[in-house]
């Protein structure tokens, strides 16, 4: 893990008055604002956000005295600590500057995050942009010429250190907030999605036409965007086709809430929801348009927040933040979308009033993944067991699926769990592929479209990614890998269930920190972390 020391150049000096008068300031970080309470803090030039809500925009966060150890998407700051009151507070413009981000008071209270972006590579059908912080992106494509173009929203260009670039590709920074990545091919390009989640490393690929060298623009032509063929309109429509009403909770209890939105004009399409790293939940409403009138913002019992945000292109987000994890149930007819909230199963209480089996992946004559004289059914043992003994000290009931070198059936493990009446199943796997040092980081599978499964999954993948150092490679269904009836282990459980895959064990950095206690140890207590962040226990940074 890369380990950075941050430290502010006013520490050098006596505090100036400046210091001593802190005001409450907001924070929008990348794409999102995240909600402070104590309030962040600007002292001077710099924005104080409490040591404890570091996790609100994907930090992870230890104070040790006056010093603290911030972990910023597998990268390690050690920085100092400013106490006001007896809470402390971290200098977010100074970790966040170690890291490479860019940052600016967008008004006397409102600090700017942006990710600065610092290679991009378009080869044959595919493109990649990495930066600083993840960042969201949307895809659209265009023709006359035929071009791919990404807008990745939440990201900065640095005139002073402009990003590398590799193959055939033009960038500029197209406002503020967003920065637009073209590239031209040579046919008409297939799109296999329209958007991505947020990601350090944006990658899109596409069928059809190849990357080839740009043309230039005629003087003042912009980029617009058509409908490519996906046989789905592409983000960005020349013009919206439904107009959308003010927010209205219609139910608010801590079980169910309900939002309500009226809508005229034609049905609305393409909806999607989505909870990101930072457990920001987002309805994409891409034909859409809202009034003025509509811009207010909600909140109750679960909801933090609830507002519109205008997409770059056209249409609409609405974003919410829940006070806890929570299932997402989008609808929509031609009178009005609904969002359902509801509390997810086996949710409430605390660790210690939870069952859960822990399952240590292969064992015995089944020795799973293999290189060398390594073997994955060794690794999933530490880890499990490492988990086991977090859950226990925590008061909670355990149940392992084996705590030795034994060989246990796919169908027995759930069958396990069933029995016990778990709340949670968790599966610890270590990952492999076909060919050596070609993939890296760790994923959650969660059962085909199982709310609950896909929620937990979440919950889990997103610690992890903090802790681990090793890249975010997110969620998905194990429909993915089988199709028709998805993992046994996963099929079978009656609860809440993921299978986690830690790292590759034919990747010589994952190999290396999975030959480590250390690493180990961060990732068993991550997955504790995320069962605590899915049932809404509250916990300490």
């Amino acid at each position: 893990m890369l380990t950075l020391l941050a430290s502010a150049p006013w520490m050098v000096m006596s505090m100036t008055a400046a210091m001593d008068n802190p005001v409450a300031a907001s924070v929008t970080y990348c794409h999102y604002t995240p909600a402070f309470t104590p309030a962040a803090l600007r002292m001077g030039d710099e924005c104080f956000i409490p040591a404890k809500l570091a996790g609100r925009i994907g930090w992870a966060c230890t104070v040790r005295g006056d010093n603290a150890s911030v972990i910023v998407d597998g990268r390690r700051v050690d920085t100092f600590v400013r106490r006001i009151g007896t809470d402390p507070y971290i200098a977010l413009r100074t970790v966040a500057a170690s890291i490479g981000a860019v940052t600016e008071w967008g008004s006397d209270t409102n600090l700017r995050v942006f990710s600065k972006l610092y290679k991009i590579s378009a080869i044959g059908r595919g493109l990649e942009v990495r930066g600083t912080l993840p960042v969201k992106s949307n895809i659209f494509a265009v023709k006359s010429p035929h071009r791919v173009v990404v807008d990745v929203m939440g990201a900065r260009i640095d005139k002073a250190s402009l990003p590398t670039t590799e193959g055939n590709v033009r960038y500029s920074q197209f406002n503020d907030n967003t920065v637009r990545v073209v590239v031209q091919v040579d046919a008409p390009p297939i799109l296999t999605a329209s958007a991505m989640p947020a990601k350090l490393l944006t990658s899109v690929a596409w069928k059809g036409g190849s990357s080839v060298s740009l043309d230039a623009l005629p003087s003042g032509q912009a980029v617009k965007p058509v409908v490519s063929s996906i046989a789905k309109p592409a983000v960005g429509l020349p013009s919206p086709t439904v107009s959308v009403g003010v927010l209205i909770l219609a139910k608010d209890t801590v079980k169910e809430s309900l939002i309500t939105i009226l809508v005229s004009g034609v049905a609305p399409q393409q909806l999607s929801a989505k909870r990101d790293d930072a457990g920001v939940y987002w309805v994409g409403l891409p034909n859409a348009r809202v009034a003025s009138a509509a811009m207010g913002e909600i909140s109750g019992v679960s909801i933090r927040s609830a507002s519109f945000v205008e997409r770059p292109g056209g249409g609409v987000n609405l974003r919410m933040e829940l006070k806890r994890p929570m299932g997402v149930k989008v609808s929509s007819t031609t009178d009005n979308i609904s969002i359902r909230i509801v509390e997810p199963k086996s949710a409430g209480g605390t660790l210690a009033s939870k069952t859960i089996v822990v399952d240590a992946g292969h064992g015995g004559s089944d020795g799973g993944a293999k290189f060398g004289g390594l073997r994955e059914k060794d690794f999933t043992l530490a880890i499990a067991k490492m988990v086991a003994e977090e859950l226990t000290e925590n008061g909670t009931t355990v149940v392992v699926t084996r705590d030795d070198d034994r060989f246990i059936g796919l169908n027995e493990r759930p069958k396990v769990a069933n029995r016990s009446d778990a709340d949670f199943f968790i599966s610890i796997h270590i990952n492999s592929n076909t060919r050596s040092n070609s993939q890296s980081g760790t994923f959650t599978y969660y059962h085909r479209d199982n709310a609950d499964c896909k929620l937990l999954a979440e919950c889990i993948q997103a610690e992890i990614a903090k802790v681990s150092g090793l890249p975010n490679r997110g969620i998905r269904s194990d429909r993915k890998e089988a199709p028709a009836n998805g993992f046994a282990v996963l099929r079978g459980s009656q609860m809440p269930a993921v299978l986690v895959e830690v790292a590759y064990i034919n990747n010589a950095t994952d190999r290396g920190l999975l030959q480590t206690w250390e690493f180990k140890k961060r990732v068993a207590d991550a997955i504790v972390r995320g069962m605590r962040t899915y049932i809404g226990e509250q916990q300490e940074d």
